[in-house]
């Protein structure tokens, strides 16, 4: 019995551990990500987007502050529902900067090519930048 204490002891201290290293990525995804915007034009060419993705990122950043508020009485009455709660909002984070920086990157690429490149005839090189004939 002293060793499944033991072991529940040392998980614990693991996942606030985990819990405090990804504290500060709370408010800099909040903060931060229209930062993102700005080098890619992003913003300009679809406001839309921009706005919804700030939201996304602004209202995940919340639900995880929440998160990091209650986690005293979650982590008590369930250690694996904390985790798993922990797991999907970061895991949310995750995915909508990798959505972001795709459709920054897609966006960027097609607006250079087609509406101010030669025409849209632009060919993909071998490193994955667009060139144009």
């Amino acid at each position: 019995m002293d060793t499944d204490v033991q072991d529940k002891s040392i998980q614990r201290r693991i996942d606030m551990d985990l819990l405090s290293r990804s504290s500060a990525g709370i408010a800099i995804y909040a903060i931060v990500l229209p930062a993102v915007f700005w080098p890619f034009d992003f913003y300009i060419l679809q406001p839309e987007l921009s706005l919804l993705f700030a939201g996304g990122m602004f209202f995940i950043s919340a639900l995880r502050y929440l998160h990091k508020l209650l986690t005293k009485p979650l982590y008590n009455y369930s250690p694996r529902l904390w985790l798993a709660v922990f797991s999907f909002l970061s895991l949310s984070h995750a995915a909508i900067l990798s959505s972001i920086f795709t459709m920054a990157i897609y966006v960027y690429t097609y607006y250079s090519c087609h509406v101010f490149g030669n025409g849209g005839d632009c060919q993909w090189g071998i490193n994955g930048t667009h060139t144009q004939n």
